[in-house]
């Protein structure tokens, strides 16, 4: 009976510090789920105020490119193609821009192999309007920006000897007074014969 006493007291001994192992285990749990609660809460909390103070932030956009496009998806080498580029001053200010249009072959788009040309031209925005460019471009020889109906050569500008038939993509790059492009809009256009 003595030693059915001392099993049953292991037994139950055992069975009491299993318990008391369960209880330690689920109260490191609680405390470690917690723990991740309160960090989870602080970083919703911090995301929700950023949230509110974006919302609430004016954004001071003064001038983008508001379009870019081509009057044909298909070009044609020797013949005067035109594209629109329209770019808005939303300031309070006039500006002085650069309007790039970099062009690149889109299966080859490195420099110097795959790089047709690239043009600028600087451009007087007044306050609070909306700017209509055409480029006009014969892909061979001849590029101009045209201004309120008075065509302007490019400031600046290099043509590569790239002018092989295929798919070119174009883009009007607004450029800021330090150099850095501010916009930027792209079009593909397929050169034909």
């Amino acid at each position: 009976m003595a030693s059915a006493s001392t099993e049953e007291w292991n037994v139950l001994h055992d069975g009491k510090a299993l318990c008391g192992m369960q209880v330690l285990s689920r109260l490191g749990n609680l405390w470690w789920y917690g723990k991740t609660a309160l960090r989870d809460l602080g970083k919703t909390a911090t995301g929700c105020v950023a949230l509110v103070r974006y919302a609430f932030t004016k954004d001071n956009i003064s001038v983008c490119l508001s379009l870019f496009s081509a009057e044909s998806p298909e070009a044609k080498s020797g013949v005067p193609n035109e594209y629109e580029v329209l770019l808005m001053n939303n300031g309070d200010r006039s500006l002085v821009v650069k309007l790039l249009i970099d062009v690149y072959l889109s299966t080859n788009p490195v420099h110097p192999a795959g790089h047709h040309g690239y043009f600028e031209k600087m451009i007087f925005l007044s306050p609070h309007k909306m700017h209509p460019v055409a480029f006009v471009h014969d892909w061979i020889s001849r590029s101009f920006f045209r201004i309120d109906d008075v065509s302007f050569e490019p400031d600046n500008g290099w043509r590569g000897d790239c002018g092989a038939l295929g798919v070119y993509s174009l883009s009007a790059v607004l450029l800021g007074s330090d150099g850095k492009p501010v916009d930027r809009l792209m079009l593909i256009q397929e050169l034909k014969p």
